[in-house]
């Protein structure tokens, strides 16, 4: 028996450390939420058995951080169209290798050698940060081809008296929650529950005012200005401890909601990069869907697979131990009608009382033209 057929008659290698020492990252648990039916990169189909050529990167060593990374950005259609349309011919820069990777992914398995030197990667047996490189990477493209993940927040403070004392705007590529005090006795967190509280505001003490000339109680606040159209949350697993004076993993249970609404706009889960095991052994996968049959896949370095059919139904509830970034593709705005009830209707979109003025006006301006 072959590799490959172990591989698919186990789904998971036990944990070895020496797997690390030896330059092997293998994975070491599977969330029991997740089956999986292994295919080969060239012979994944859908149920309608025709062939859908996603495939593989290989792992360098413990490079699954970055190959994780990579394949949600291929697979973000907005991304790779803007790589493919807008990247020239610098060999210096991250969009010409991002460019030519997504070229080479598109009919084989490939590597990832030139993207991990304009990283500045040199030591590919050791494991990094996937939601940091994540961040390397958009900050190293052009900035029109990494926009559809850029949002803008504002973080405001004011006094007990109402004055601002501090108005701060910045952009942002991820929106960090806090997974320490999960709400419910399961102890299981919700994500959910964690981006709502991330805009509430919060009060500190002993902040000085310049128009009170005292310090007094504040208020902060913090508002998204700009909705991006991919919007990603990452869950802060990793934090300092110090008690240990050392960096260690949560593996809290967490609540992933297929959708989440803010006041603007509507998101839907598309991508989730996952880790499972210890911080310095672990290993990095990513679960994506599709744009092309709206189906999920899961990325495993080399390994293109699907999950079972039982497993996709209970997409809009799950819980895992294992999810690290999630990144929601902008639907819609609240009040906004869908497709379906614009079938209703007649095909007749329904505009906004202001923008159906305005095209009255825009009319009438024709007709008096005319």
């Amino acid at each position: 028996m072959n590799v490959i057929e172990q591989f698919n008659k186990v789904p998971c290698f036990p944990f070895n450390s020496s797997y690390v020492d030896e330059g092997m990252d293998y994975l070491d648990m599977m969330d029991p939420f997740w089956t999986h039916q292994h295919y080969y990169p060239n012979e994944n189909v859908n149920t309608d058995n025709k062939t859908i050529l996603y495939y593989g990167l290989h792992n360098q060593g413990a490079t699954c951080y970055l190959n994780s990374v990579l394949q949600v950005l291929f697979m973000t259609k907005g991304f790779r169209e803007a790589v493919e349309s807008h990247c020239g011919q610098d060999q210096k820069t991250a969009d010409f290798h991002l460019k030519s990777l997504f070229k080479a992914l598109k009919t084989s398995e490939t590597h990832t050698k030139d993207i991990l030197s304009i990283l500045g990667i040199g030591n590919v047996y050791e494991q990094r940060d996937a939601a940091e490189y994540f961040e390397n990477i958009l900050s190293m493209v052009n900035p029109y081809v990494s926009q559809i993940f850029k949002g803008h927040l504002r973080h405001t403070m004011r006094c007990s008296e109402g004055h601002v004392t501090s108005d701060e705007p910045g952009p942002f590529w991820t929106l960090p929650l806090s997974i320490e005090n999960p709400s419910d006795s399961n102890k299981t967190y919700s994500v959910r529950d964690g981006f709502e509280k991330f805009f509430k505001s919060s009060t500190v003490s002993e902040m000085y005012c310049d128009q009170c000339n005292e310090k007094s109680y504040s208020t902060i606040a913090c508002k998204m200005e700009h909705h991006p159209k991919i919007l990603t949350l990452l869950l802060k697993r990793f934090e300092f401890d110090y008690h240990s004076m050392s960096y260690t993993k949560n593996d809290c249970c967490v609540e992933v909601p297929h959708t989440l609404r803010t006041k603007n706009c509507d998101y839907e889960l598309y991508a989730v990069v996952d880790h499972v095991g210890s911080l310095r052994g672990g290993h990095y996968t990513a679960r994506i869907k599709s744009y092309d049959d709206h189906n999920w896949y899961v990325f495993d370095d080399s390994y293109v697979t699907q999950p079972n059919p039982q497993s996709i139904s209970h997409m809009n509830n799950e819980r895992s131990q294992s999810v690290y970034l999630l990144m929601y593709k902008k639907s819609r705005a609240p009040d906004q009608p869908g497709e379906e009830e614009i079938k209703k209707r007649g095909g007749i979109k329904v505009y906004g009382r202001g923008m159906e003025e305005n095209r009255r006006r825009i009319e009438e301006n024709k007709r008096g033209m005319e």
